[in-house]
């Protein structure tokens, strides 16, 4: 994996928790960006494959 991929997940994952907390249109949002980015970076690097 590259490192933007990498970074492209944490992120994903850091905007998914802060979905999680915020519990709110705001979190619902922060939360469908986390877990698109988190796809959108493991779907790229299994297509490379």
């Amino acid at each position: 994996m590259k490192r933007v991929q990498i970074l492209m997940v944490l992120i994903g994952c850091i905007l998914l928790l802060t979905g999680l907390v915020v519990h709110q249109s705001l979190g619902v949002i922060f939360l469908i960006i986390g877990v698109t980015m988190i796809l959108f970076g493991i779907i790229k690097e299994t297509a490379k494959k």
